[in-house]
């Protein structure tokens, strides 16, 4: 067998993370991941991965060589953002700021984010766009916070590239799976966890915000094999979409939750800025994939019922054992 190259995830005991350490593994590679759980749990001890708890604002250089690093990094959820802007900003902006200057030869994939199209688009939004500052700030309320500092983190990662370093920058958009916590404002397992114990499943506003589901699955086969294509590390290339373009309605998530578990929930209306005073939600978020799809070719992705049947007999399996 020939010898495991080594990748270096931080945040990597996050819900995303977890997926590519588990692809990583299978793909022959050693794993060290820099995580300090506050927003994650640690992984169980397996072979060719060691865990080091630490911040990554106060990371210091590995001793051992680095083939890749994946910069996952970040307080997530709009619940724990939402009320921790200035250290959401800050974590997200030194952490990039660290590796960029620590690793300058390594390639390396960074984990941005679709909030960084900002409020107001109605239709899909593609890599093109021009992204303002304004943009970005209005989402984060006139703060530093999770949009800002995603941009700030970009526009770093594009002047490093122009320096020679090797990045590519994938923009998420509402990935869902297995394990997903619900703590920080994540939906699907907010309304799941609601479901189940037949208690009110909360919409904000009409619930006909339209939102685009992709299972961590489909997620990280398809960021991999943009990662495989050389063509896509180009300077001029190297931000992409990510996430399934079929949309979904909230309340009709919320609806087709409550029918597959059988709940008794009611589905209740809430405005928005009850939970988040001054913030304004996202009507319209749908991910263009062209760019990368010229790529990779035709992605594919599971339905939102496949991806919500897939998470229930997870769930179900785990509360068996």
């Amino acid at each position: 067998m020939t010898e495991r190259k080594h990748a270096l995830v931080t945040g990597g005991c996050g819900f995303i993370g977890k997926s590519i350490i588990d692809y990583l593994l299978k793909s022959n590679y050693s794993v060290t991941v820099i995580d300090d759980f506050s927003t994650s749990s640690s992984i169980q001890g397996r072979p060719h991965l060691d865990i080091i708890e630490e911040d990554i604002t106060l990371h210091t250089r590995l001793s051992k060589p680095i083939d890749i690093i994946f910069h996952l990094a970040s307080l997530v959820g709009m619940d724990l953002c939402y009320k921790n802007n200035k250290r959401t900003y800050d974590v997200i902006t030194k952490g990039t700021k660290k590796i960029l200057s620590l690793y300058p030869n390594t390639p390396k994939v960074f984990f941005s984010s679709s909030c960084v199209y900002g409020l107001d688009y109605k239709s899909p939004v593609d890599e093109g766009l021009n992204i303002s500052k304004k943009q970005v700030t209005d989402y984060d309320q006139s703060q530093y916070g999770y949009a800002t500092g995603k941009w700030q983190m970009e526009k770093d990662v594009i002047a490093a590239c122009l320096n020679k370093h090797k990045s590519i920058i994938i923009r998420p958009f509402n990935v869902i799976g297995e394990n997903q916590s619900g703590t920080y404002g994540m939906v699907v397992p907010k309304f799941i966890e609601a479901a189940k114990h037949n208690l009110p499943i909360t919409v904000h506003g009409t619930g006909r915000q339209l939102r685009c589901f992709a299972h961590v699955e489909d997620f990280t086969k398809n960021v991999f094999k943009l990662l495989n294509i050389p063509q896509s590390w180009y300077a001029q290339n190297i931000i992409y979409n990510m996430g399934s373009p079929n949309p979904t309605r909230i309340k009709d998530l919320a609806e087709l939750i409550k029918s597959k578990m059988a709940s008794s929930s009611p589905i209740q209306f809430e405005a928005y800025e009850d939970t988040y005073p001054g913030k304004k939600d996202v009507q319209v978020r749908i991910p263009n994939i062209r760019k990368a799809e010229q790529l990779t070719g035709k992605m594919t992705w599971q339905t939102i019922s496949q991806s919500i049947d897939s998470i229930l007999i997870r769930e179900n399996e785990t509360t068996a054992v």
